[in-house]
């Protein structure tokens, strides 16, 4: 065997090895760092091996490309002018969809990059180079040159002609048995959507809602999706960043999440795509133009589409938001951040309908309030710091964002623990009787008050020109009980003191 394939397996043994026993292994936050400096190291030099296995030569240069909203590393690796992106992904079911899906594409003639080597075991594969020119950065540029309206229509019009090629051509041949999580875009995974939307938006944000009468606008929504029989295959994530301009021509990438479903959604989610809010005409004449290419297959005249497509539109953007609000708000990434108010201007232009609004009734009043609060760019407002505070179990290990960020970290093991009360074991720290256990404890109290003296300090030494964020991670044994409790304790004061923007996340109970 050679060598490197050797170390790879090693390293993978000692890789679930650190999953088993994560609770251990976290404790020794300096192993973890080697750790992770281990995986980028031998993944640079499997994608080198595969390069030259591939190719007969070596790379004479390996540039990894930033990453985005998921876990996967690009290396563009380049020899003279020849040049592939070497792709290391954890999933390996994701792996599975990718390289699948491609080669069904490629036989039937779409725009898709083709992948040259896979070893499904080692979780890497070398795909074809598309370039950097996405169809988001293309209109960019296309604006700041003042060639905006006509180009891009017409750019817009040649992706779409491809879009049923996709849809219906692809469906009857592709292997659905690959697609992952879900093989139809069903039930399940509309309400796993909106539930997406309600816990990493909504709550995280701290928007206010009923959740009754927000599950019932969510049932309502699944229904209405449900009613629609016509389906093909569903991209899922058929946007403007996924779409690469090489050569004038829109190329396709990052369908490894299809699945079987209704046309709809994949045209709202190019449409509608915060990346690049369409002027409201353009958006109606590609919308017509769309439904021109499926009109037959739908079975159904143009405004019922529009109705439907209006349904979908609200499930991808409410996807989308959930999205934003893990990736940005909690993860603070700001390209995540920065989307946030073009979505919520996407969904007020949907809510302006008035059966829409009559439908919805909940769903209505909280997207007043989105508007109200993030519909407008405040990147020329002073802002406040932000306090993420999150509870966690030690048992599952301590959040990766504060491994690479920092922070406070407060362990709460060792404080009463109401876990060992019969009638306390199965509630959480949000629970009123596990409130009133805790109320009378002094160690808790304690923690709570010294942790929030800490927290003040830190917010007072703050730059007061610079939006500062800072992370108070509560880590207990099941990240039920004691961590919550003092979670929610800090993050309430915090806002009672308006000292700063606060964001409350529990990863063990929703």
């Amino acid at each position: 065997m050679n060598p490197k394939f050797y170390s790879v397996l090693v390293f993978k043994i000692r890789y679930a090895e650190f999953h088993r026993e994560g609770t251990e292994k976290h404790r020794d936050l300096t192993n973890f760092a080697l750790l992770i400096d281990n995986i980028h190291m031998i993944k640079d030099e499997l994608l080198s091996l595969l390069f030259r296995e591939f190719t007969g030569q070596s790379p004479e240069s390996l540039t990894v490309l930033p990453k985005s909203g998921s876990d996967r590393i690009y290396c563009r690796m380049v020899k003279e002018d020849f040049s592939v992106l070497g792709v290391w992904n954890p999933s390996r079911k994701e792996n599975d969809a990718f390289t699948g899906f491609a080669s069904c594409f490629n036989e039937i003639g779409l725009r898709v990059p083709r992948v040259f080597r896979y070893l499904p075991e080692e979780m890497v594969y070398l795909t074809e180079d598309l370039g950097d020119l996405d169809l988001y950065s293309w209109y960019q540029e296309k604006i700041q040159s003042g060639k905006e309206k006509d180009q891009v229509e017409e750019m817009y019009r040649n992706i779409l002609k491809e879009l049923p090629r996709f849809q219906f051509e692809a469906d009857r041949k592709i292997d659905y048995g690959l697609s992952y999580p879900r093989k139809v875009f069903d039930r399940n995974s509309v309400s796993w959507d909106l539930n997406y939307f309600k816990y990493m938006f909504l709550k995280l944000s701290g928007t206010g809602f009923s959740e009754q009468l927000l599950e019932e606008d969510f049932q309502k929504l699944i229904t209405t999706i449900e009613k629609v029989k016509v389906s093909g295959f569903l991209y899922r994530d058929f946007q403007s960043r996924n779409v690469m301009i090489k050569g004038g021509i829109p190329w396709f990438i990052d369908f490894q999440g299809g699945r079987k479903g209704a046309p709809h959604y994949d045209v709202a989610s190019l449409l509608l795509d915060p990346y690049v809010e369409l002027e409201q005409s353009m958006h109606d004449r590609l919308l017509e133009y769309y439904f021109s290419l499926v009109s037959k297959r739908l079975k159904n005249d143009y405004q019922a589409f529009v109705r439907e497509y209006q349904i979908f539109g609200i499930v991808r953007l409410l996807q989308a938001l959930g999205a934003y609000g893990f990736r940005g708000l909690y993860e603070r990434k700001p390209n995540f951040t920065e989307s946030i108010p073009p979505a919520v201007r996407q969904l007020c232009r949907i809510f302006e309908n008035r059966e829409i609004a009559d439908l919805l009734p909940e769903l209505t009043g909280i997207v007043n309030s989105l508007n109200m609060r993030w519909s407008q760019s405040e990147s020329g407002k002073v802002q406040k710091a932000t306090v993420i505070v999150e509870s966690f179990s030690f048992m599952k290990g301590i959040p990766d964002t504060f491994v690479t960020e920092g922070g406070f970290m407060f362990d709460c093991r060792y404080l009463s623990d109401p876990y060992y009360t019969d009638e306390l074991k199965s509630l959480t720290g949000r629970d009123k009787k596990v409130i009133d256990f805790f109320d009378d404890k002094k160690d808790i109290q304690d923690m709570v008050e010294n942790a929030l003296r800490m927290i003040n300090v830190s917010l007072d030494s703050a730059d007061s020109e610079k939006a500062k964020t800072i992370r108070v991670c509560f880590g207990c044994h099941s990240g039920h009980h004691r961590s919550v409790y003092c979670a929610e304790k800090i993050a309430s004061a915090l806002k009672r003191s308006k000292s700063a923007d606060v964001l409350l996340f529990h990863h063990e109970i929703r």
